[in-house]
């Protein structure tokens, strides 16, 4: 499976972390525990592991056009099966414009999205990285049905 494409430090299969349980990766250690994902002892809120499945709360940032097409169809389209959708760990607030795009790495940026959903854990792969939030690339993006909450709040920096 192809790992999704990014600057520095490469994103991590989930199913990886699992089957090792804990892995040093980046001068941050990753850890499962309990059915929940430790970095650096702290607890990634909005995380938790349910079978072969894992629940997921994430913010995406996109584009006030891409956004309306998000709140109609009530899915977040990859450009295709091989290509990712793009999250960061919930709780992610309070920083500006600028420092947004820097580390999502968006060029324009209008809408953010609170979700939560449900995805097999093949599908996800991590990103760590030392004073970073942790971001989730999930492959293929997420149809309707994997959504369970999705709230979208007009940013205006």
């Amino acid at each position: 499976m192809r790992r999704p494409s990014t600057k520095g430090p490469q994103y991590i299969p989930l199913d990886q972390i699992i089957e090792l349980g804990n892995l040093d990766a980046y001068k941050c250690q990753i850890e499962i525990k309990n059915k929940k994902l430790f970095v650096d002892e702290r607890e990634i809120s909005g995380f938790l592991l349910d079978g072969k499945n894992v629940i997921i709360k994430g913010q995406h940032f996109t584009t006030r056009e891409l956004g309306t097409q998000i709140r109609q169809y009530r899915q977040f389209t990859a450009l295709s099966p091989e290509h990712h959708i793009y999250f960061v760990e919930d709780d992610f607030n309070s920083i500006s414009e600028s420092e947004i795009r820097h580390l999502i790495g968006a060029t324009d940026i209008g809408i953010k999205f609170e979700v939560t959903f449900t995805v097999p854990t093949y599908r996800v792969f991590i990103k760590v990285q030392k004073n970073h939030p942790l971001k989730y690339a999930i492959k293929g993006g997420l149809e309707a049905e994997e959504v369970i909450k999705n709230i979208a709040e007009k940013l205006s920096f």
